[in-house]
């Protein structure tokens, strides 16, 4: 839900996320990935793992049709 607000915040200032919600859905998914991946999970008690280029592409695959293009065509679909 916090992803899903930040994004509709986000695309109140900046109307080319709303113009252009596919483009901008995937680069909030592959932002959203690097984020969690980088950030989010190292400091959780998560295990690590080793790096594997295949798992992160996956991963960003995923995102992008799984929370970033969902997120910015909903807000541009009820944000009107």
């Amino acid at each position: 839900m916090e992803r899903l607000r930040s994004f509709f915040v986000a695309s109140r200032a900046i109307p080319f996320l709303i113009q252009n919600a596919v483009v901008s859905g995937a680069l909030y998914g592959v932002v959203v990935y690097f984020f969690m991946n980088r950030i989010v999970l190292p400091l959780s008690a998560a295990a690590k793992r080793p790096f594997s280029l295949k798992l992160m592409i996956i991963g960003v695959i995923i995102h992008i049709f799984c929370v970033g293009l969902p997120i910015s065509l909903s807000v541009r679909r009820f944000s009107r």
